[in-house]
């Protein structure tokens, strides 16, 4: 068991979306289409993740399901309250009860048999259709239950997964602070900003492209692993986002 479940941390894709308006910090115009692409990227890179999963019951447990998520979650996440499972093969629900004190988005893991396609959807808003699999975050309401439906294409079996996580944010650094201080941000400031946030990111065991020199605007492009694991938002958020927020302010057209 141990074996599988090394495997399958090894091809976890996690990817962003919103079901419900959220606030949220104002991102740079390629963050917003990196969280995109790592999004549809899910469902095309990690279909099928579970390829010994021939029939139902074949799949990993409930407990490997929370272990693959509690270990990919690492210093950025925690994982709070009971989970949610399901291994079968036909349309299905489950009801996610309002998430426990301190929790601000849900994780959500569709893995199917070989060749499976299925039709995610959280309160009939659809999150994922067609090869299935890897782990979705969703920003969605703490305050009520939901509603998790499968609908797969085929007769293969699925295993669906779900908990509600507190993202761990992190507050920016001291050189960040000082650079926004007074207000304006020069274009070394700006880039040195994203070297900094480049550079956390590789510390972190997830490099980014390099800068763009000459472009007006810079934006962090991680790896689809850089955003499951946490890390790009965390260097983000440390490194670059004041930095990013005055200058994206001062040079809107």
């Amino acid at each position: 068991m141990d074996s599988e479940r090394d495997a399958r941390l090894r091809r976890l894709l996690v990817a962003t979306v919103e079901v419900a308006p959220a606030p949220r910090r104002r991102p740079t115009r390629r963050v917003l289409a990196a969280g995109l692409a790592a999004f549809v990227l899910a469902g095309g890179l990690t279909g099928g993740a579970v390829a010994a999963m021939a029939r139902v019951g074949d799949g990993p447990s409930e407990s490997v399901m929370r272990s693959a998520v509690e270990a990919s979650a690492g210093p950025f996440e925690k994982v709070l309250g009971p989970s949610y499972f399901f291994d079968g093969s036909s349309p299905s629900s489950l009801r996610i009860d309002r998430a426990p004190d301190g929790a601000d988005r849900l994780r959500v893991s569709l893995d199917c048999g070989p060749g499976g396609r299925a039709t995610l959807t959280l309160d009939g808003q659809m999150l994922e259709s067609g090869d299935c699999g890897g782990v979705t975050m969703v920003k969605t309401s703490t305050a009520s239950s939901h509603t998790l439906s499968v609908t797969p294409d085929t007769g293969a079996g699925y295993v669906l997964f779900a908990v509600w996580v507190k993202s761990l944010a992190a507050p920016p650094s001291a050189q960040s602070k000082r650079d926004v201080e007074d207000g304006h941000i020069t274009r070394p400031e700006y880039e040195n900003a994203y070297s900094r946030y480049a550079g956390c990111m590789a510390g972190l065991g997830y490099p980014v492209e390099p800068l763009w020199v000459g472009a007006a605007v810079l934006g962090p492009n991680p790896t689809p692993e850089g955003l499951s694991s946490g890390a790009s938002e965390l260097c983000y958020n440390r490194e670059f986002f004041d930095v990013d927020r005055v200058w994206q302010l001062a040079h809107e057209r």
